[in-house]
């Protein structure tokens, strides 16, 4: 994946301890997400978001990845190509560290997720919002998603399903 953040790099996160804690030190600090999404992050489930999959999607399909700013992580995002159908890439888990909030960061890392997304095949990209948390609705909105269908229950709350169709470039 080429990124459109200057001397930014991007690699495929790793189950291990070096990685697993720059993650948990970045999602731990994102406080709000967690309100509308418990519960609170921890090493563990880092590691089950690492490894887990919808239903017929393999490993092969999955890219749980982190945008670096030199050895800092300025962000983390879980792609799933083909999901839930062969032409939609799915976001299952995006955030970026709290400090680089609110500067355009999110909106670069989305256009490169995209981009690789439209390079694999995909016409659609979907996700889910944590119901009620206007950070989120209100990110994934300006960069072109809208609600695609009913929200789903969870244990928690809802998810609003949202989607955005990707233009080829």
């Amino acid at each position: 994946m080429q990124t459109l953040l200057p001397d930014c790099s991007v690699r495929k996160l790793q189950p291990v301890n070096a990685d697993i804690e720059k993650i948990y030190a970045m999602a731990s600090q994102n406080t709000l997400f967690y309100q509308y999404h418990p519960p609170f992050v921890t090493w563990q489930s880092i590691l089950d978001d690492m490894s887990a999959l919808p239903p017929g999607k393999t490993m092969a399909d999955k890219f749980y990845i982190g945008f670096f700013d030199g050895a800092a992580l300025a962000a983390v995002v879980d792609m799933i190509l083909a999901y839930p159908n062969e032409t939609t890439g799915y976001i299952g888990f995006f955030m970026v560290d709290k400090s680089r909030q609110g500067q355009g960061t999110g909106s670069r890392i989305v256009a490169d997720i995209e981009n690789t997304m439209r390079n694999n095949g995909m016409c659609h990209s979907r996700l889910a919002v944590d119901k009620g948390n206007p950070q989120s609705y209100s990110f994934w909105t300006k960069n072109g998603y809208a609600v695609c269908g009913p929200e789903i229950p969870n244990d928690f709350s809802a998810y609003i399903p949202m989607q955005k169709e990707l233009t080829p470039l």
